[in-house]
């Protein structure tokens, strides 16, 4: 009797281990699955910052025309034009910025997802070759105790 329970208990512990490996697996994945939906709002956020941005942009160059208009000068004098052209150039700069921000921000919570999920498949091909040790022992201690031929 005591023999049929060490191979009974073999084989909950070899099942224990595979189910172990199993739910880190699935825990592992639902992590990734956070991380993923945290990349697509990060992504999303540097989009809205970089509308933003754009739109400050054109603000101040609207401002800018309507003060040179206004002063008599002309808005398409040389001068007021250079000033425009840099105005145009930081805010493109200061949008592409924000756009980027928001991609590497996406791109970390992308390598934490990638990570999570290496760390499950990992967790579960451990659980398989831990399971089959056990079984590889189990089958070692039945044979020693004369219950598997």
């Amino acid at each position: 009797m005591g023999n049929l329970a060490l191979l009974i208990g073999n084989g909950l512990q070899m099942g224990a281990q595979l189910g172990k490996g199993q739910m880190i697996k699935d825990a592992s994945n639902f992590e990734a699955a956070g991380y993923k939906r945290v990349a697509a709002q990060e992504r999303a956020a540097g989009q809205r910052s970089m509308f933003e941005e754009q739109n400050k942009t054109a603000t101040v160059l609207s401002s800018q025309r309507a003060i040179a208009a206004a002063s008599g000068g002309g808005a398409d004098s040389p001068t007021i034009l250079d000033i425009m052209g840099d105005t145009a150039q930081r805010g493109k700069y200061l949008a592409d910025m924000e756009y980027y921000k928001g991609e590497e921000r996406a791109k970390d919570a992308l390598d934490k997802a990638s990570a999570a999920k290496l760390r499950g498949k990992q967790a579960y091909i451990g659980s398989i070759l831990e399971g089959i040790s056990t079984g590889v022992k189990g089958k070692y201690e039945a044979k020693k105790f004369g219950l598997y031929g």
